[in-house]
């Protein structure tokens, strides 16, 4: 793969907690207090690379890091990059999933196995198109 020069900031989900907050009645604060869960986010850079003409966005830290075989890749507006799936062999429906980078083989493809069905049973999934 080719590097760009761009580069971009993506917001990447940390962890959470929990804040109280008063309770709301008729436009005013009450007494009384309720636990909400509120969500941290970490900005981190990412570079851009030329996949098959199309630019994506990998984490730098996921790249430079020499024990993870999959990189998390990103549009240029910060989203992650999706791919539409068929599950099985004879998958009728086509299922949005996000798209990995392996280092290894240098090829896109998806983390999803296709076994999430109530059943517990799949043939795996294949990529029928990638949304650039």
């Amino acid at each position: 793969m080719e590097k760009t020069n761009n580069s971009i900031i993506v917001k990447e989900f940390v962890g959470s907690h929990y804040e109280d907050v008063p309770v709301m009645r008729n436009g005013k604060a009450t007494k009384r207090t309720k636990q909400v869960r509120v969500c941290d986010y970490a900005e981190l850079n990412a570079t851009g690379y030329l996949y098959n003409g199309h630019e994506i966005f990998l984490l730098d830290k996921d790249a430079e890091d020499e024990e993870m075989n999959f990189i998390r890749t990103y549009r240029a507006d910060g989203t992650r990059l999706t791919c539409m799936c068929q599950f099985g062999r004879y998958g009728e429906a086509d299922h949005e999933t996000t798209c990995d980078y392996y280092k290894k083989s240098k090829v896109i493809s998806t983390h999803s196995s296709g076994y999430q069905g109530s059943t517990g049973r799949g043939w795996g999934a294949s990529i029928k198109r990638i949304n650039w």
